[in-house]
């Protein structure tokens, strides 16, 4: 989002110890950066993250935004760890009405992939870098469990 703060899929910390544990963030060019749980969204699988010490990190600012528009190509910027596979797709509907698991709804847009998987554990909470300026957002499972390319 920032420089100083991450927004991730909460369930992506589910193994944390307590909601003020100290975090490892792993960047996309491989340098790791501690931070802290600094508020969540259950209703809707969010969480916010402060990084530690963000100004002396020299972290790049994210990137500008625009408007989705369908149709435009977005890349993911990480995958888990053991996978080679990054995903890459096309933006299909904006904005786009979803309710999560439990039972939170909140405005996105929803994504199609290209890479047919089976099984995307491990890439939720990964950014999304667009081509076309996008900006970052965050890649959540698909909420109504209809799998593949969405």
């Amino acid at each position: 989002m920032t420089r100083e703060y991450v927004l991730t899929a909460l369930h992506c910390l589910r193994r944390r110890s307590s909601d003020d544990a100290r975090l490892v963030l792993e960047l996309a060019d491989g340098r790791r950066v501690h931070g802290w749980l600094c508020d969540v969204a259950e209703d809707v699988d969010l969480a916010l993250i402060a990084v530690e010490e963000a100004h002396s990190h020299r972290l790049p600012l994210a990137s500008p935004t625009d408007r989705p528009r369908p149709g435009v190509a977005w890349r993911g910027a990480y995958a888990p760890p053991g996978e080679n596979t990054q995903l890459s797709g096309r933006v299909t509907h904006v904005p786009y009405r979803y309710r999560s698991r439990a039972g939170g709804a909140f405005t996105g847009v929803q994504l199609t992939v290209e890479q047919e998987l089976g099984d995307y554990s491990g890439y939720s909470g990964s950014p999304d870098v667009s081509h076309e300026g996008l900006g970052t957002r965050v890649l959540l499972p698909d909420v109504a469990g209809t799998g593949p390319g969405r």
